[in-house]
């Protein structure tokens, strides 16, 4: 009886209940429009006078020249150029060389390149599952590892640890503007006027957001020519790569000017008499830097043809000191031999430097050295890709190559010394 007299009142209650559970079961979620972040930051940022550092936490590959940007919450955009790079000794690292061969290692000492590192002439000692050798910082193309960045940039509004991170490399970009959209007018004639006996449907052209009657006339694009980007600023006499140190017997010993070992000290190689020489190229730990080869080798690089030991009069005491005499064919130099002796502080085979300086619009400026041996050789600058056609000795010129993904032909440039 007490069910019977309440059951009205239990049915509306649950059809109630019903109701409310419909209205939270389907109304949808707040969703906001703003970024959303990662809590494990990519980035520890800290401030050092007017630079700020950012310490990866993952490996990254940014070089120096080149940008970072970050977006906070807000949707700001900052832009931080990076003029400086730093990874500790004992690192993995990743790296990419301009032949676009891949070594992957631990460095043995702690690297440190700043905006010129593509014209140092410093190594990497780099430890592989095979073997330790040392790669040419200049023969670099790019590097991965856990790296500090250093920047000029200064925001102190920015919340670095809610920021989403570009390596994207800002380039020139293409803006269109393409009118107002064109739109059809009512007629001004009153009712039951026309203009015309006969409907023709005409023909109608689209042109810059404008329609027209015919076709435009002398509406071919033509390329905008940026200039060239190079400018030559010096040109030097290179020092040659290889310096007499000394004797033992009748038998010279060379530094190679191109290869170091801790410490900065250049390795020193014997070379017999009337045996062409060429560079080992995975030198391991105690090995000198060149070894014997065959005259059909064309890696060779030079042979001493004669070495004699003499003495002359010092200027200084008066007496008498011998000074070791070698006489020098370089293959890749060509030309007559040269003599090369241990009074010679520096040693010039008439190998030439030219010193170029970049400048084009939105890149940072930089300089470039090239040498006499160059020949075919390849650079880039801001997407833009250089290479040294062609050398002209008894015309004193120099001409180099620049492509332009943005553009159908290349454009050549001859550059005169005196």
């Amino acid at each position: 009886m007490i069910l019977k007299k309440h059951l009205e009142k239990i049915v509306l209650a649950l059809i109630a209940l019903l109701f409310v559970y419909s209205f939270f079961a389907t109304t949808p979620l707040h969703q906001s429009n703003d970024f959303s972040f990662s809590k494990s930051p990519l980035f520890n940022v800290k401030q050092s006078s007017n630079v700020l550092i950012f310490s990866s936490n993952k490996e990254i590959s940014l070089m120096p020249g080149e940008y970072l940007t970050g977006y906070d919450s807000k949707k700001n955009k900052s832009i931080f150029y990076i003029s400086k790079i730093s990874v500790k000794s004992r690192s993995p690292v990743t790296l990419v060389l301009q032949n676009n061969e891949k070594l992957t290692g631990t460095i043995l000492a702690s690297l440190d390149l700043s905006e010129n590192w593509k014209r140092s002439r410093d190594v990497i000692r780099l430890k592989t599952s095979k073997s330790t050798q040392d790669v040419q910082i200049s023969k670099i193309s790019r590097l991965s590892a856990l790296m500090k960045l250093e920047t000029s940039h200064e925001n102190s509004s920015l919340d670095y640890n809610n920021i989403q991170w570009s390596f994207h490399q800002p380039n020139d970009t293409l803006s269109f503007n393409f009118g107002d959209k064109p739109r059809w007018i009512e007629p001004t004639l009153s009712d039951n006027e026309y203009s015309y006996d006969l409907f023709t449907p005409p023909i109608l052209y689209m042109h810059e957001g404008k329609l027209l009657s015919r076709v435009p006339q002398n509406d071919k694009k033509v390329d905008e020519i940026e200039p060239f980007g190079l400018s030559l600023i010096a040109v030097e006499k290179s020092e040659y790569d290889f310096k007499l140190a000394g004797w033992v017997g009748s038998t010279p010993y060379f530094l190679d000017l191109k290869s170091s070992v801790d410490g900065g000290n250049f390795i020193r190689n014997r070379v017999p008499i009337g045996v062409p020489q060429k560079r080992i190229l995975n030198r391991k730990q105690g090995q000198p830097s060149l070894i014997s080869c065959s005259d059909e080798d064309d890696s060779k690089i030079f042979v001493v043809e004669n070495f004699k030991v003499q003495k002359i009069k010092n200027e200084k005491t008066g007496g008498l000191v011998p000074i070791g005499r070698a006489l020098v064919r370089d293959f890749q130099l060509g030309g007559d031999p040269f003599e090369i002796n241990t009074m010679m502080d520096k040693v010039y085979a008439g190998t030439l430097l030219f010193i170029f300086k970049t400048n084009i619009s939105g890149v940072p400026s930089t300089e470039i050295e090239l040498t006499s041996k160059d020949i075919g050789r390849n650079f880039e600058v801001g997407g833009r890709l250089f290479e040294v056609s062609s050398f002209d000795f008894p015309g004193k010129s120099i001409t180099i190559t620049k492509s332009d993904p943005r553009l159908s032909k290349n454009q050549s440039q001859v550059f005169p010394y005196n």
